[in-house]
């Protein structure tokens, strides 16, 4: 289920290489190498979580415009995960304490 949800998201990213391509900075990886990477974490890793993490990363890198099914797949997927932050802006819904 997580594996589905994350693989939705990443699939809408990849058909909009061309519209992010300029928002990857040349002396890190490129979008192509990004997408790479988290394949991998989805795939082989089975590292959700750290997939889970780049994509929001990449999310908020570059102007990606999601669906709402793939919006939605994203907020299931950390649910399911039982995604934590420890960003200072999210201590709202941090749930731990």
């Amino acid at each position: 289920m997580i594996v589905d949800r994350l693989k939705q998201v990443l699939d809408e990213m990849r058909t909009q290489q061309s519209e992010v391509d300029a928002h990857y900075p040349p002396e890190g990886l490129s979008f192509p190498e990004e997408v790479a990477q988290m394949d991998e974490f989805i795939g082989p890793a089975h590292e959700f979580g750290a997939a889970y993490e780049c994509i929001v990363a990449n999310l908020e890198a570059a102007p990606f415009k999601l669906s709402s099914a793939a919006a939605l797949a994203l907020l299931e997927a950390g649910l399911l995960m039982r995604y934590k932050t420890d960003r200072e802006e999210d201590v709202v819904f941090d749930l731990r304490a």
